[in-house]
């Protein structure tokens, strides 16, 4: 059965779930806090926590300044990751929250965990019949968009439309050719023998420049023509920003080739700047090439509360020559209409291959 999903660029944010394991309760602690204070008075947020990061999360300060609009939840035995978008993706209903689960997301305890909301005041959930992973997917007022990995996985394409709406149009996300999966090359550190980590997570025989859509896509309303307006994540330009050259591995010419595809399919497509930055490893000696994504963002549009979009800063600690890329992304943002609550630290969300949709499920709109 087909699911008219929440669209991704829509109406006021009502109601997040967020997953909190042990280690992120401490190490996204910043980023927990800031993202539930910028949120709006009539905003529910649901936290759905492994038991031993409660007595952490007990000493947030939101803890005591937001107590009225949170509730929390234990994930009891199970061990969850922080990316809450994944495993389940909203429906709209009259009252409460209907997620439709992923019933082929096989990370840690994320599934069992979410099945315990089922317990919860005003949650309910149905499993799909197909596989898919939530950061992989954007729901436009017309359009779906879906990378090209996640079809490429089902058994039968066309059971794609068992997910979602005949009357959304699927857009597939993807270039022609695959790209380079994950790999390893030697590198010197001085004179200490260390590697560098191209591509992470990315597969052999993909066809999309990262694991998900959601970390190089930003949907961002219509245009004065009713168009979808699309954000598409351009390593060139971020280089061109910082006054650095290009890096041969960024992968530019298959976010080229995706932009210039929704502009053939007639969408209003904005390039901003998607830095590409690395990790080090001291004890492994090993440096992991990330992107920095200021597309992975939360939107909303409401007359009644604002337009406002919801962004990571990554200009500070190891990166602070990112804020020069922070700010053409607010600019871009505001250019548009939107109000922009940025949310620091999130070179920690890079690091864990995730960023701000990443980490938040919006279960409820306005």
């Amino acid at each position: 059965m087909s699911h008219p999903f929440l669209v991704s660029d829509g109406g006021a944010i009502g109601h997040i779930l967020l997953f909190v394991p042990l280690y992120e309760a401490e190490h996204f602690a910043g980023v927990y806090n800031a993202l539930i204070d910028s949120m709006a008075d009539g905003c529910r947020i649901t936290l759905l926590a492994e038991p031993a990061a409660l007595d952490i999360m007990a000493g947030w300060p939101v803890a005591k300044s937001h107590k009225d609009k949170l509730t929390i939840v234990s994930a009891g035995p199970w061990k969850l990751t922080a990316w809450a978008r994944d495993p389940a993706v909203a429906v709209p209903v009259e009252e409460g929250a209907a997620l439709v689960v992923s019933n082929a997301l096989d990370r840690r305890d994320d599934l069992a965990g979410l099945k315990l909301l089922a317990d919860q005041d005003g949650f309910s959930l149905s499993d799909a019949d197909i596989g898919f992973e939530g950061g992989n997917m954007l729901f436009g007022q017309d359009h779906v968009f879906i990378g090209v990995d996640t079809v490429a996985a089902l058994d039968d394409p066309a059971t794609i439309a068992e997910l979602v709406p005949d009357t959304c149009q699927k857009i597939i996300i993807g270039c022609s050719k695959p790209v380079a999966a994950q790999m390893t090359r030697p590198a010197m550190a001085g004179e200490e023998q260390w590697q560098e980590i191209f591509h992470y997570h990315n597969k052999i025989g993909t066809h999309q420049p990262v694991f998900h859509i959601d970390m190089f896509l930003s949907l961002a309303g219509q245009d004065a023509d009713g168009r979808q307006i699309i954000l598409v994540g351009d390593p060139a330009m971020a280089a061109e920003i910082l006054g650095t050259p290009l890096h041969p591995h960024s992968l530019a010419d298959c976010f080229d080739e995706i932009a210039d595809d929704l502009v053939a399919q007639d969408f209003t497509v904005i390039r901003n700047p998607l830095p590409m930055i690395y990790m080090d490893d001291i004890k492994e000696r090993s440096r992991t090439w990330i992107y920095a994504s200021g597309n992975n963002v939360l939107v909303q549009q409401c007359r009644d509360r604002g337009n406002i979009v919801w962004m990571a800063e990554y200009g500070h600690d190891h990166w602070p020559e990112l804020a020069a890329t922070d700010a053409v992304n607010r600019q871009i943002w505001e250019n548009l209409g939107f109000a922009v609550r940025t949310i620091p630290q999130g070179q920690l969300l890079a690091e864990n291959l995730g960023g701000l949709h990443c980490l938040t499920n919006v279960v409820e709109r306005g």
